[in-house]
């Protein structure tokens, strides 16, 4: 029985352990159902995925499109120091695929700027992946 005791070890592990890919390669919009292992999308068989950004970004949200009943975490960095975090818990979608959250970025990581997103996969069925992610601007960021 997994009791959690050990997550913080697992987390650690998945942070050291990373693939990078630019905004450009994830910014083609996927669309709530779609394959979560479709062409185009990143499966996240080793660790987390760190997205690099062309500048500082002070947008004040991200889109994200990610494996439905698997639970995320959003790290948002500048030089790679971590300075705001979201979770995304699991959200099923009828018929399963691909979900897509509006983000808010944390509020020292909106004033400072960043230069990097990182999505760790927490828990779920050991299948994870991003079909997109998408800065935004103004009133989109909004839920």
């Amino acid at each position: 029985m997994n009791l959690g005791l050990n997550d913080h070890l697992l987390q650690q592990y998945l942070r050291l352990s990373f693939t990078r890919v630019s905004l450009n390669q994830v910014s083609a919009r996927k669309s709530v159902g779609a394959r979560w292992d479709a062409d185009g999308n990143v499966i996240l068989t080793q660790g987390s995925l760190k997205i690099s950004l062309e500048e500082v970004s002070h947008d004040p949200g991200v889109e994200v499109s990610l494996d439905h009943n698997d639970e995320y975490l959003i790290e948002f960095s500048n030089n790679d120091v971590c300075i705001g975090e979201v979770v995304l818990p699991r959200r099923k979608v009828a018929g399963g695929g691909l979900r897509v959250e509006i983000v808010p970025v944390p509020g020292k990581a909106l004033r400072s700027g960043f230069d990097c997103v990182t999505i760790v996969p927490l828990s779920g069925d050991g299948l994870y992946s991003l079909g997109h992610l998408r800065l935004l601007s103004g009133p989109k960021c909004q839920k």
